[in-house]
């Protein structure tokens, strides 16, 4: 069960902010399908197969749920 992958990408966001997670494992079939909705975040993902390494569960989960940056586009059309 990825459960403790899932919660480890979230980390200390997990402790300021509200974060719904789903893991669901279709008996039909052998991947996990992982919901998670927070501020800012509203994603799902299907892992198959080598996908399903703990490793890459939680770095898929953390690069997911990391506080986006808005980005400048000052001076980009300045040349």
């Amino acid at each position: 069960m990825p459960a403790k992958k899932v919660l480890q990408g979230i980390g200390q966001r997990l402790e300021d902010e509200r974060w719904t997670v789903s893991i669901f494992e279709p008996q039909a079939g052998p991947e996990y399908v992982v919901r998670i909705q927070g501020p800012g975040c509203n994603w799902e993902y299907t892992f198959f197969g080598h996908e399903q390494s703990p490793e890459l569960i939680r770095d898929k989960v953390r690069d997911a749920t990391q506080p986006r940056q808005a980005h400048s586009t000052a001076g980009i059309y300045d040349r």
